[in-house]
């Protein structure tokens, strides 16, 4: 059952309670473990920025969550969540009742079966300037095997590449081309009004194509794949280059990224990322009930491949906050 604001004023009250946090990996995430039956909502929300700010990823573990709880406590941390408007897929929807920011990160042929295949490092909604500046996961059911969040320190990236590499980018922003078909764009978008379509793609910086005799929609949005990230000023490598190409390099037309000369990414650059990704990529092991909290302008994620249809996790996404 959810809490009431009276229940929720007095355990946010009582936020000097200790608690036990652990380091997730050497150089970035924190884990904040229930000790002593701890309740989530007596953790400290300003303990939590302060860390969250520091390590880039909070892992909370061990506490009793449902999606009520889930909602609510992220809540204490801003008000700003988004719908997927625009998004990469279709995303299906959890609290339909309540303000629709609630999704499942799974990709559903039809409600009852999910692909089940691994997903490249990214960022959410890089391919937009309507994007999420944090997001929260929430595991209902992790899978039976596999299946792990992955996650990148994209100023340690940033470290890692090569001058040439970065010269590149620091020369050229990237282009995100993406295609919207008729039948398609009504669902991505949300409507099927091209006015607010055009609104829409204005407000996020996205030049809009219209093909009038076939109705298909192409979008173009130019971005660095290099950011300073925003609560620690730092250069990093936070883009959506790995899950494009991977796209494109698995036969997928609809979405491409180029730079903004329109030329490819060289390919000497491209195993050059793949190869420091890789290298500093990290796993996030779910338990059901765990809680995510991530930097969206400082980690890159994605997604071990797993095999059953038990996994699922829920995404909520914040656009800004105050902190």
């Amino acid at each position: 059952m959810p809490y009431s604001a009276k229940q929720l004023k007095n355990l946010i009250e009582r936020g000097d309670t200790m608690i036990e946090t652990l380091p997730m990996y050497e150089k970035f995430g924190t884990t904040i473990a229930a000790k002593d039956s701890l309740d989530l909502f007596e953790l400290s929300i300003e303990t939590i920025i302060s860390l969250f700010k520091e390590s880039g990823v909070l892992l909370f573990s061990g506490f009793d969550v449902d999606t009520n709880k889930f909602e609510q406590f992220s809540n204490l941390f801003g008000l700003d969540y988004m719908k997927y408007i625009g998004g990469a897929h279709n995303r299906k929807t959890i609290n339909e009742n309540g303000d629709k920011t609630i999704l499942s990160v799974g990709f559903y042929r039809n409600p009852n079966q999910q692909d089940t295949f691994e997903l490249p490092l990214h960022a959410d909604m890089f391919y937009t300037k309507s994007r999420p500046v944090f997001i929260w996961f929430y595991c209902v059911n992790p899978a039976e095997t596999n299946g792990e969040t992955t996650v990148c320190d994209g100023v340690e990236v940033y470290k890692e590449l090569s001058e040439k590499a970065l010269n590149l980018f620091k020369s050229k922003r990237l282009k995100y081309i993406r295609y919207y078909p008729n039948g398609i764009w009504q669902e991505r978008f949300q409507t099927d009004d091209l006015n607010i379509v055009e609104k829409l793609c204005k407000e996020s910086d996205l030049n809009l194509k219209v093909d009038s005799s076939t109705q298909l929609i192409t979008t173009e949005f130019i971005q660095s794949a290099l950011v300073k990230t925003k609560w620690s000023n730092q250069d990093a490598f936070v883009n959506s280059i790995l899950s494009v190409e991977w796209q494109e390099a698995h036969g997928k037309t609809d979405s491409l990224i180029r730079l903004e000369d329109d030329s490819k990414i060289p390919e000497e650059v491209m195993q050059e990322i793949k190869e420091v990704t890789s290298r500093l990529t990290r796993k996030i092991s779910w338990n059901k009930g765990d809680i995510v909290m991530m930097d969206n302008t400082r980690m890159l994620h994605g997604r071990k491949a797993f095999s059953d249809q038990k996994r699922e996790v829920y995404i909520r996404m914040c656009r800004s906050v105050d902190w």
